[in-house]
């Protein structure tokens, strides 16, 4: 049959509509021959879902805020959850409590040891440096012969106030124009002030450049190190262990001379205004000259001016330790810590001096043996 033009064709009926007639199955036959309908099964009601509703509260402001899903537990009615349970526990509570108490408690801890090991005031004072001062003491550690003066300068302050550098052993007229005052008084009674002043401590290197620093040091001691492990790399000897055992080497021989200086002082009872760091830091001086002669044996000019710039880089050394452990050995008469000392007494002190720095050359060989 055909279908009018202009005539919308009927939709055929779902296929749900339709009772499919199938045959029945054979165990669906009783003895008989005749069918036996199987029985009634009623088709499960159908699955409605359930559409969830919010529950819904007002803030402050008047505006809606939904609060949770209708037909799920509350965070609040479930045990243990929520942060406002676990704070308002005594034994969180407790727990917290001792957290904080042996945090703090290690925390003092730490401050103290680590101040004592350590005193962070005294590391500010050796690496209190600027650009200038590095320049000009590293002209002074190649080049020490016509350097003067040798004498480190001292902070003073003045009984109104006051501050002032002046040199050990010079008058009050030394002191510096630039020192600070609260109430400047006349030049008279201005030097009549001064002259009652008392030293306070040493000038920090950047303000003086005969005062020892550790930043120097450091840095020629960590440059020392990766330069010798260059070197074993040119040679074809490199290995891990090179850095180890150049850096062990090297803060033995420190170790060793400071030993030596400690000891002598300790024998000859000298007792003046240096510290730890001071000979440290004149002990690490002598890194300079062994980088130097380092670079000259990496350019293969030869023995004879490879032996030519060791002795006088370690002679430099030499007379660089002898003139600035002046001080320590024999202290100026100005110094607050000065004693007398007997005519004896000072030559023994004078050959302690001059056999420490004569010293640098062993200690300058040691440092340079087995690497060129």
């Amino acid at each position: 049959m055909g279908v009018r033009p202009g005539v919308r064709a009927a939709r055929p009926p779902a296929p749900q509509a339709y009772q499919r007639i199938q045959s029945p199955s054979p165990h669906q036959l009783d003895a008989s021959g005749s069918y036996t309908p199987p029985p009634y099964r009623a088709s499960p009601a159908q699955h409605t879902p359930v559409q969830p509703t919010w529950d819904v509260q007002q803030d402050a402001y008047g505006s809606e805020m939904p609060r949770a899903w209708d037909g799920y537990p509350q965070a609040k009615d479930i045990p243990g959850f929520g942060a406002s349970d676990m704070m308002n526990d005594a034994t969180a509570q407790m727990g917290m409590q001792f957290g904080r108490h042996v945090a703090q408690v290690g925390g003092e801890y730490m401050q103290r040891n680590f101040r004592a090991l350590l005193p962070m005031p005294i590391l500010k004072y050796y690496f209190n440096v600027s650009n200038s001062y590095v320049l000009h003491k590293l002209r002074i550690i190649l080049y020490p012969w016509q350097h003067k003066p040798w004498s480190r300068r001292l902070r003073y302050s003045t009984p109104y106030g006051g501050t002032g550098i002046m040199s050990p052993g010079q008058g009050s007229s030394a002191i510096y124009a630039g020192m600070s005052t609260p109430d400047r008084p006349s030049s008279v009674a201005s030097d009549r002030r001064m002259s009652a002043s008392e030293p306070v401590s040493y000038c920090p290197p950047r303000e003086d450049v005969n005062s020892p620093d550790m930043y120097i040091p450091l840095m020629a001691f960590v440059t020392y190190v990766i330069a010798a492990s260059f070197i074993y790399g040119l040679r074809g000897r490199f290995h891990p262990e090179v850095l180890g055992y150049t850096a062990s080497r090297a803060l033995a021989i420190m170790l060793i001379e400071f030993s030596i200086v400690k000891l002598g002082c300790y024998l000859l009872n000298i007792q003046g205004d240096h510290t730890v760091f001071d000979l440290l830091a004149y002990s690490g001086y002598k890194f300079v000259g062994t980088l130097v002669v380092l670079a000259v044996s990496c350019l293969h000019v030869g023995r004879w001016l490879y032996w030519l710039t060791f002795l006088y880089m370690f002679a430099a050394n030499a007379f660089f330790y002898l003139r600035s452990l002046r001080y320590v050995v024999l202290p100026d008469p100005a110094s607050p810590s000065s004693v007398t000392v007997t005519p004896g007494q000072r030559a023994a002190r004078i050959q302690f001096l001059f056999g420490i720095a004569m010293s640098q050359i062993l200690f300058g060989w040691l440092l340079t043996v087995g690497i060129n």
